[in-house]
């Protein structure tokens, strides 16, 4: 792979680095939010480099993937022969948001295939949400939501959204101790687990319940079948975290109250209602689904909340919704294959690491619409440059690889010697 510019690694760091801040306006027209900023910047420089006006570079290919993803995009502008004039700038504004969605994926997941960017990126977002959840518990900064029952929220982020944060990060946090050991560095790796303790209070103290499940669905991950001693590191590490997960939300009266309210009566803060609704529209539409913005309208019509735009809080409910089976399977084949390369990258440097941050996104995603949230795109980028197809020219000989090159001179060698 080509030397990634100076200019364009950086500014691809601050971009990451400011995502969990992605809700806070910073009060400057047309560029509100630290990312928004960031993100010019970076893609700009990002097609300067490697724009047909380069010469040393050129634009990364489109794969299977990329491509999966712009037919769904493509069903999306399809919408576009259905709106009606009311819902025409909203229906521009999510478009013109799906493609920069795709351009991040795009990009990343070509950027990524550095292992040591992939690294620096995996850091650099700890960093963001680790400093994000601290700066939350700042009295001042954080506060308690008066419209959703006191569960805390800031910057400008409700506690859906910084719930989600904190999960990734704490899944970066277990990832990176257990496959960036240091024996020289122990400061380090114990200051590296003592980052998780403000993420996991900020995550309990949001009261969100499906970020927590989606924790847990991340961890799992990290059980599986590896290297055995990583096995047992992870083991215990998760253990240890669910059982401290459990004791602070049994800590918490109105966290505890919250779930018994999901188990004993079905209660999912309206969820349930909204997903019997849409199930209905979908089976009224089910090929091309109900188009961009008129799904979310005829939602909250059916609700009773009027042409209000209601989301569906469910990534595979909004998916059907909006562009129906046709347009719901390249996106899915997208997913999938983003998830077979994270699999199949799990012997790379950062293990299991996006794997468990591609479930903990999914598992997040059934009780939340993450279609236009740049962390999952981020992710799915990271994901599918986990896995590198080795060359054509490699061949595996007696359990290691040799290029043809290298079959060829040692052939060679062998034969001089023995004339």
């Amino acid at each position: 792979m080509d030397v990634i510019p100076f200019s364009v690694r950086w500014l691809f760091l601050a971009f990451v680095f400011t995502l969990p801040y992605g809700a806070t306006d910073l009060g400057i027209p047309g560029l509100t939010t630290a990312p928004k900023i960031c993100g010019v910047f970076f893609f700009g420089l990002f097609l300067l480099y490697y724009g047909p006006l380069a010469n040393v570079r050129s634009l990364p290919p489109l794969d299977i993937a990329s491509l999966s993803f712009l037919t769904y995009l493509a069903f999306i502008a399809l919408g576009v022969v259905f709106i009606t004039t009311e819902f025409f700038g909203d229906f521009l504004v999510y478009f013109t948001t799906m493609a920069q969605m795709l351009l991040l994926f795009w990009s990343s997941s070509h950027l990524l295939k550095d292992e040591r960017l992939a690294k620096n990126v995996s850091l650099v977002f700890l960093g963001g949400s680790s400093l994000f959840a601290i700066l939350l518990l700042i009295p001042g900064v954080g506060r308690l939501s008066e419209t959703t029952s006191g569960r805390l929220e800031g910057l400008n982020t409700d506690p859906g959204a910084v719930a989600c944060n904190m999960v990734l990060g704490l899944i970066l946090i277990i990832g990176l101790y257990i496959y960036r050991p240091s024996k020289k560095k122990s400061l380090r790796n114990l200051s590296m687990l003592l980052l998780a303790i403000p993420v996991l209070v900020v995550l309990i103290r949001t009261q969100s319940r499906g970020p927590i499940l989606g924790f847990v669905a991340g961890l799992l991950v990290y059980w599986l079948p590896h290297a055995r001693s990583r096995w047992v590191l992870s083991g215990t590490l998760g253990i240890l975290l669910v059982g401290f997960t459990v004791y602070m939300i049994a800590s918490s009266p109105q966290f505890v109250e919250r779930w018994a309210v999901s188990y004993y009566e079905g209660n999912l803060a309206g969820r349930e209602d909204l997903y019997a609704i849409s199930a209905d529209m979908i089976r009224e539409k089910p090929l091309l689904g109900w188009h961009s913005v008129l799904w979310a309208a005829e939602l909250g019509r059916r609700e009773g909340q009027g042409y209000i735009l209601r989301d569906a809080h469910n990534v595979w409910l909004a998916l059907l919704l909006e562009t129906g089976i046709l347009g719901a399977i390249p996106c899915a084949i997208g997913f999938i294959l983003c998830g077979r390369s994270a699999w199949k990258g799990r012997h790379a440097s950062l293990g299991l690491v996006p794997m468990a941050l591609f479930v903990s996104a999914f598992g997040m995603g059934l009780s939340g619409n993450i279609l236009i949230w740049k962390q999952q795109w981020l992710i799915l980028g990271l994901a599918h440059a986990t896995f590198k197809r080795p060359r054509k020219s490699d061949r595996h000989v007696g359990g290691s690889s040799y290029s043809t090159a290298n079959i060829s001179r040692t052939t060679t060698l062998a034969l001089d010697q023995s004339t």
